[in-house]
């Protein structure tokens, strides 16, 4: 397979820019394994640094029954990214874990998602692929 097989294969598969794929296929040896790593880390790096900048965009999703009822605000930089379907599908599934979880926001950072990883990590994949800060707030009422 050649590098711009790899590259596309690669991009296929992370959603990450042309640059960032080739870049990573040169520093894996052009195994796709490894250049998905390197992506993934390098995400991890670039998320961290675009979560000091500051969102004023977003949604509020409420959820509840009539015992119980929360409401989480999750922002984001752009009106893009707030009407992106992947954010309002993460919103939603959000949402109903804040629910779950009486808004308690260290146990949700760290509860288990439909796609089995954590939210804090599905958070830190999601701010890599839009490439804009996203954050939240909930409050729980009984």
């Amino acid at each position: 397979m050649s590098d711009i097989e790899k590259v596309k294969k690669l991009r296929e598969a992370t959603g990450a820019g042309f640059k960032d794929c080739n870049q990573a296929i040169k520093e894996s040896g052009g195994d796709l394994d490894k250049a998905i790593e390197i992506l993934r880390v390098k995400g991890i790096s670039k998320a961290s640094k675009k979560m000091s900048r500051e969102a004023k965009e977003g949604v509020i999703a409420v959820n509840g029954d009539e015992n119980k009822m929360s409401f989480i605000e999750v922002n984001c930089e752009t009106d893009f990214v707030a009407k992106n379907d992947d954010f309002t599908t993460f919103v939603k599934e959000l949402s109903e874990l804040n629910n779950e979880q009486s808004s308690n926001v260290e146990i949700l950072k760290s509860t288990t998602m439909k796609n089995g990883d954590t939210v804090e990590n599905n958070l830190v994949a999601l701010i890599a692929n839009w490439r804009k800060n996203n954050y939240w707030k909930s409050k729980n009422f009984k």
